[in-house]
């Protein structure tokens, strides 16, 4: 977006400056040929640069405050469901899952292990059926 306001900008200078001078001239009677050149020489360059800069600058910053806000507002509902699944997480696995004397912590560690040795189990039988191409089976294996 800040791409297409600089040029925008400029334009509407540029052309506010052409109608002055168009006025100016109409009721002076000189030619606009003449004041164009005289009054784009008397402008100051360096105060339209800056003021374009300060423009600039504020609508940058203007999106920075909208981003930072939706970028905050995600990260405290990221963090509550988050930590509301935590803890409703924890209650189940000490409620149901937990052997006796057992804490929450040590079934969840028990339970992640069970976990990757199935999950290793699953890996290797299937690496297994791959490496005999030429079978095809039917049904239950004897």
């Amino acid at each position: 977006m800040k791409k297409h306001i600089t040029p925008v900008i400029i334009t509407m200078v540029i052309g506010m400056a052409a109608l002055v001078i168009a006025v100016i001239c109409l009721k002076t009677g000189k030619s606009i040929v003449n004041e164009k050149e005289r009054f784009i020489m008397g402008m100051d360059k360096s105060k339209l640069v800056s003021a374009n800069e300060k423009i600039a600058d504020a609508v940058v910053g203007g999106y920075k405050k909208i981003e930072e806000g939706v970028v905050g507002g995600y990260k405290k509902i990221e963090d509550g469901v988050t930590g509301a699944f935590k803890r409703v997480e924890d209650g189940f696995v000490g409620q149901f899952l937990t052997h006796e004397g057992e804490t929450a912590e040590d079934a969840e560690k028990r339970l992640h292990a069970q976990q990757a040795q199935r999950e290793a189990a699953a890996k290797e039988e299937a690496e297994k059926k791959a490496a005999t191409p030429g079978a095809v089976h039917h049904g239950r294996e004897v």
